[in-house]
C-alpha cells in the first residue's frame, strides 16, 4: 500500500501518519482548496479548508473579521515540529516531483490540532485547524 492509498483511507478531519523515517498531517474528508492564514491572535495561524464560498474575496472578508475565541474542538492528534516548518501539498503529487506547495512557518514545539467548522452565513463555510502548544510540552 502506498502513502497515497493510505491518506486517502483517513476518514477524520485530520490524521498523522508515518512516511518515510518522518511522518505527515493528513487532511481527510474531501479534497478542499486548503490554505494557511497567518494570524497574530493566540495561535501563529490556522489551516483555512475551502468548503462553500462563492469566492476568495468572501473568504478574506469573512477571516479578517474572525475571532479565535470562537469554540474550538479538540482532536487526538498531537505532533512535533522539529525544523519550524510544515509543508503543505496535495497528496496526490509524487513526493519527488511536488511541483505546488505552502511552507508554512511554525515554531517547534509539540502541538494538538483543534478544529472548527466556521459557517457565518448559508454561503460560506470553512473547516479550520489550528495548532495549539501542548500544555507540560
Amino acid at each position: 500500500m502506498t502513502d497515497y492509498d493510505r491518506a486517502c483511507e483517513v476518514a477524520d478531519y485530520v490524521e498523522i501518519l508515518e512516511v518515510g523515517k518522518g511522518y505527515g498531517l493528513v487532511l481527510g474528508e474531501e479534497p478542499f482548496a486548503t490554505t494557511w492564514w497567518p494570524s497574530d491572535q493566540g495561535a501563529k495561524g490556522f489551516l483555512v479548508r475551502w468548503v462553500c464560498a462563492e469566492d476568495e474575496a468572501q473568504i478574506c472578508a469573512a477571516l479578517n473579521s474572525f475571532s479565535l475565541d470562537s469554540n474550538w474542538q479538540s482532536t487526538d492528534v498531537n505532533f512535533e515540529i522539529h525544523h519550524g516548518q510544515l509543508i503543505l501539498f496535495d497528496s496526490s503529487c509524487i513526493g519527488t516531483a511536488i511541483d505546488a506547495f505552502l511552507t508554512i512557518e511554525i515554531p517547534r514545539g509539540s502541538y494538538v490540532v483543534e478544529t472548527l467548522h466556521y459557517t457565518p452565513s448559508d454561503e460560506l463555510s470553512l473547516i479550520l485547524h489550528r495548532f495549539v502548544p501542548r500544555p507540560n510540552a
